[in-house]
């Protein structure tokens, strides 16, 4: 019997999971309707990666969202425009600008963090605490491997 690598066994578990978390989890994080204004995915997904990274440049997120320059352009003018995001002029490059999070993203957010704990409660209720204590631990560990190898040449 040939053992699995840990790639081959980390594929496995995301091929099982990721499904389920298209169907269930997504579209719960991947939704927002705040103020008046509803986000869609890919405008939560840069306004999460910005919190994330506190500072960052557009074509930082547009290679680590892989979001074609083009579109990410019309996704960072409409959040400016939203007063979600702020652009800064970058020090070292007159082109580019960094993006940060303004005071009303951070309020944004804040009411996106309480509505998915509470979508994701529902969704969870009858899950035992233990299996949910394991399961973040676990998401946790996957988390803290990937933050190390991030700025590694892992991807080659």
């Amino acid at each position: 019997m040939k053992s699995e690598k840990n790639g081959e066994t980390i594929l496995n578990a995301l091929h099982s999971i990721l499904p389920m978390l298209h169907i269930h989890v997504f579209p719960i994080i991947h939704n927002l309707y705040w103020k008046d204004i509803r986000l869609k995915e890919n405008q939560i997904k840069v306004l999460m990666a910005v919190r994330y990274l506190k500072k960052t440049t557009s074509t930082e997120l547009s290679e680590g969202l892989n979001i074609a320059k083009g579109s990410l352009t019309t996704i960072i003018r409409s959040l400016v425009d939203l007063n979600i995001i702020q652009k800064e002029a970058h020090p070292d490059d007159e082109r580019a600008s960094w993006l940060t999070l303004t005071a009303n993203g951070k309020k944004c957010l804040q009411f996106k963090n309480r509505h998915d704990i509470k979508k994701l409660d529902k969704l969870f209720a009858k899950l035992r605490r233990q299996d949910a204590v394991e399961i973040a631990r676990s998401l946790d560990l996957l988390s803290s491997y990937l933050k190390e190898v991030e700025n590694t040449d892992v991807h080659q």
